[in-house]
C-alpha cells in the first residue's frame, strides 16, 4: 500500500471548508481556507505562548486571535451588515475578534489531520 497520501506535505497543504452557523446550519455560501496547526507558521505561535504564560482570559483570547491568524489563509462569501468583508488583514482581524464561533471551528479544523489528508 502506498501511504504517500498520507505524508506531511499532503497534511500541510491548505484547505477550505463551509462552516457551521451557531444555528446548526452549514454556510455554504462561505468558505474558510485554513492550513494544518501542525504548520511552520502555526507550530512557531504554539511555541510563543507555551513560553508566555497566559495570566488572564483576556490574554488567552488574545493569543487564540493571534494563534487563528496564523492558521486562516483566507475567506469568501462573507456578510457583516449586508456587506461584503473584505479578505484582508483588517477583515481577518474583525473575524476573528468579533466572532468567537467561527474562529473556534478554524482551530478546530487546523487540529483535524482526516480534514487534510482525506480528501472527498
Amino acid at each position: 500500500m502506498d501511504i504517500t497520501k498520507f505524508s506531511r506535505d499532503e497534511l500541510l497543504k491548505p484547505r477550505s471548508f463551509n462552516p457551521e452557523l451557531p444555528d446548526g446550519q452549514i454556510a455554504k455560501e462561505i468558505e474558510i481556507t485554513i492550513r494544518s496547526f501542525k504548520s511552520d507558521s502555526a507550530l512557531d505561535d504554539i511555541d510563543r505562548a507555551l513560553k508566555n504564560e497566559v495570566k488572564s482570559n483576556q490574554e488567552a483570547i488574545k493569543s487564540e486571535i493571534r494563534h487563528a491568524k496564523t492558521i486562516l489563509v483566507g475567506f469568501k462569501g462573507i456578510k457583516v451588515s449586508g456587506n461584503e468583508l473584505k479578505d484582508d488583514a483588517d477583515g481577518i482581524d474583525f473575524l476573528l475578534t468579533n466572532f468567537d464561533w467561527l474562529r473556534t471551528q478554524i482551530i478546530d479544523k487546523s487540529r483535524d489531520d482526516k480534514f487534510f489528508l482525506l480528501k472527498d
